[in-house]
């Protein structure tokens, strides 16, 4: 699998199919070297942010050096200020914010592949845009390969390279978006056709000239 966003309902069980086909190794102790899911409301426990960020290396047993300049690494590519952010409690932390640390401290062990289940669903729609705006570039700078859970299909166009549709256990459809376009399921276009019918009732409820 290249470097790609793959969303579905029910992404990971087709992530699942595709890992076991290739015989690849889920030991415990090479799994966080090699995927880091990232959850809809990421748990941050009673640390404060540079702790929360490093456990991972701490567990494999990095330096304490190395730690730190991992986290001011992370921190900058997440866009966390350091000195404002990196010894702060969880609770002192905005929903976007505490996303942005679940990113970082996924991304601490330099995994290959990000597993996201449905990473923005529970912000507010101006930081869920620009933090699914931002985690696209770090997936592009980075060459990850990432498999996104999502329901909603206008994040699924913006974000995914390849979107893979699932319903009742069952793969409908996968390709780009034009690809999905041509399918002769039901389904599949009737998820198509939300975004456009969304946008159709927002064109016609917004007033031209205003604020919008």
């Amino acid at each position: 699998m290249s470097a790609s966003v793959l969303t579905a309902a029910a992404a990971l069980s087709l992530f699942w199919q595709w890992m076991t086909s290739r015989s690849m190794s889920l030991r415990a102790n090479s799994l966080p070297l090699s995927a880091a899911p990232v959850p809809a409301r990421p748990r941050c426990c009673g640390w404060r942010t540079g702790c929360n960020i490093g456990i991972t290396p701490k567990l494999l047993g990095k330096p304490a050096a190395e730690i730190s300049e991992r986290v001011d690494e992370l921190l900058d590519l997440v866009r966390l200020d350091r000195g404002e952010y990196r010894d702060r409690f969880p609770h002192e932390l905005s929903g976007g914010q505490r996303q942005r640390v679940g990113v970082a401290r996924a991304l601490a062990a330099r995994p290959r592949i990000g597993l996201m289940d449905e990473p923005f669903g529970a912000l507010d729609p101006l930081t869920r845009d620009a933090l699914g705006d931002d985690y696209r570039a770090l997936h592009e700078k980075l060459g990850l390969t990432t498999v996104m859970i999502t329901h909603d299909m206008t994040e699924a166009i913006l974000l995914a390279d390849r979107i893979a549709v699932m319903r009742s256990g069952r793969l409908l459809a996968q390709g780009t978006p034009a690809e999905l376009a041509k399918s002769g399921d039901a389904y599949v276009g009737e998820l198509l056709h939300t975004p456009r019918r969304q946008a159709e009732r927002l064109n016609a409820l917004l007033p031209r000239g205003g604020a919008a």
